[in-house]
């Protein structure tokens, strides 16, 4: 109990006991708030981690190797990691016997464009696809066999064994860590070739200094696997990519996804790649070519195309007179005459077999009436040499008859009245009618 003493003046001015006490509970108020937010945060400190970095040692499920590349942010981070030893505990290999490599590989003549070659992964399918029917002595080394290209291992490219040098001191001392094997001045194969071709050449690496060239496949270096994870929680629990992959092309070493198009006309342009196709044709996409796909395994777009042609039927030319009905390849439809005098080229637009336009054309020729209307004076007698008839009297006559163009005419004679207008039937001569 707290005692303190009775104040006896009027003032609002309390006892300098009880100012101490109060300032002394204010105190301990502050520090109790501060403590109990650092409880507060104490969860998310003991969380928090420092993100995945180059040289850090993984082990997923016995799966071993040390971190050279990665990049993310976050909770997600995708990772390439080297295996912590030398295949054939540092023997060395020839990188391929000759065989020819398929022509949509990519391929790199050049230091400066090999060493921009990230795709270690995707060579690795293609070598495997080359040798997959070659017997088992050929198989050159055991990363591009076809249970471990499935299984994700696969031989890194120049540029992905370019960062591993450029990082090598962190590798090297990762390795160190975990007992592996440290890279030192030994050369060693990367999956980047120079040529498709059976006498291509392929990309190595002097890790002593980091000297690239090409050298004859035949030629013998170090090999060293690489591996890519990924992981969805800041790096707690990293998943191996490239995995329960199946792939439907077991020769291939890698999924073929067919892209089946048919009902079109002429020509095909595929969105995947840009170009158009004018030939129905089962074609594989040597633009892209090979992929990774969001689920992490490889694919090769492969285009069926049946495409339909479009036809034209160019008809007999026709002469008709005053008009004409067209019938293109003999079908009924509904359409006006042709009645346009002169010669002309008229089209019409069906359907073929293959469901593509079919044009119809047809020159056309249309002959119109001839001036066919003659006059004369009846004096006696008129004999219209049209029909070799005689008429005695004036009037309108007509007759039918066959113009030069073999069309059917009527042929109009306006035969007038004697000259002196009487209508007398006797011989005239000159304006006058002589006597009967």
């Amino acid at each position: 109990m707290i005692y303190y003493p009775t104040i006896t003046n009027n003032s609002n001015e309390k006892p300098k006991y009880m100012k101490q006490l109060i300032t002394s509970l204010h105190h301990r108020k502050t520090v109790f708030k501060v403590f109990f937010a650092f409880l507060t945060m104490l969860p998310a400190m003991v969380m928090a981690q420092t993100p995945p970095a180059i040289g850090d040692y993984v082990n997923i499920g016995g799966t071993e190797g040390i971190i050279f590349s990665v990049s993310g942010s976050g909770d997600h981070y995708e990772a390439s990691m080297v295996s912590l030893f030398d295949l054939g505990n540092g023997a060395q290999y020839t990188w391929m016997d000759a065989t020819a490599i398929d022509a949509s590989a990519p391929v790199y003549s050049s230091q400066a464009t090999a060493v921009q070659d990230n795709d270690g992964f995707v060579n690795s399918a293609w070598m495997q696809h080359a040798i997959a029917t070659i017997p088992a002595p050929n198989t050159i080394w055991s990363a591009v066999s076809t249970p471990e290209i499935q299984n994700g291992w696969y031989l890194p490219s120049l540029g992905q064994m370019k960062t591993i040098y450029d990082n090598l001191t962190t590798i090297n001392n990762g390795l160190d860590g975990q007992a592996g094997d440290q890279f030192e001045g030994d050369a060693y194969w990367t999956s980047t070739m120079t040529a498709a071709s059976a006498d291509g050449y392929a990309w190595m690496i002097r890790m002593n200094n980091g000297n690239s060239t090409n050298r004859p496949r035949s030629s013998t270096y170090k090999v060293r696997g690489c591996y890519d994870i990924s992981t969805n929680d800041g790096g707690n629990n990293w998943n191996l990519r490239h995995t329960n992959c199946t792939y439907n092309t077991p020769t291939y070493g890698f999924a073929i996804v067919d892209t089946t198009v048919s009902g079109v006309c002429d020509s095909y342009t595929w969105p995947r790649n840009g170009l158009t196709y004018t030939t129905s044709q089962t074609t594989v996409d040597d633009v892209k070519k090979v992929i990774i796909n969001n689920s992490g395994c490889l694919e090769w777009k492969r285009l069926i195309l049946t495409l339909g042609f479009s036809s034209s039927s160019t008809e007999t030319p026709v002469s008709s007179c005053d008009t004409y009905n067209w019938q293109p390849g003999g079908e009924s439809y509904d359409s006006n005459p042709i009645t346009t005098v002169g010669t002309n080229t008229y089209t019409h637009v069906s359907t073929n077999s293959d469901g593509c336009p079919l044009t119809y054309s047809i020159d056309v020729t249309i002959y119109g009436p001839e001036p066919a209307t003659e006059t004369a004076t009846v004096c006696d007698s008129y004999t219209w040499q049209r029909n070799d008839n005689t008429y005695n009297t004036s009037g309108t006559y007509t007759t039918p008859y066959t113009d030069n163009n073999n069309c059917l005419r009527d042929s109009i004679l306006i035969l007038g009245s004697s000259p002196d207008g009487h209508g007398n039937t006797r011989g005239c001569t000159g304006h006058r009618c002589s006597p009967g």
